[in-house]
């Protein structure tokens, strides 16, 4: 099993949403967060130093997939989150030891 973390623009979030509900994802996290990535703090290097240190609204995106299906939620992702524009986030994946459905006691992949 796996959990894949996406960094996303706020904007993207319905665009996102309906990718993973359209290849049957269920259990979607969404965190409102802020960052600061490679590409804004290159770019303000010489033109204003001071805004490296402000953060941008983006969303965290948290789904626990079973193996085989990490390859098509990264792609559902990708191609959801991408507005052709610098800074549109990031696709983290890790590995997860185990899950359990607290109501029904399932465990591993039947729990997701």
């Amino acid at each position: 099993m796996k959990v894949i973390t996406a960094i996303l623009n706020p904007h993207r979030l319905d665009d996102v949403y309906a990718a993973l509900t359209g290849i049957e994802v269920q259990g979607i996290t969404v965190t409102e967060v802020q960052g600061i990535g490679r590409r804004k703090r290159d770019a303000m290097l010489d033109e204003r130093p001071e805004d490296l240190v402000t953060p941008l609204p983006k969303l965290k995106v948290e789904v626990a997939v079973p193996e085989d299906r990490v390859e098509t939620v990264i792609n559902a992702l990708r191609n959801a989150g991408d507005g052709h524009k610098i800074a549109n986030g990031k696709i983290l994946v890790y590995s997860l030891h185990d899950a359990l459905r607290v109501h029904t006691r399932e465990v591993g992949d039947a729990a997701l």
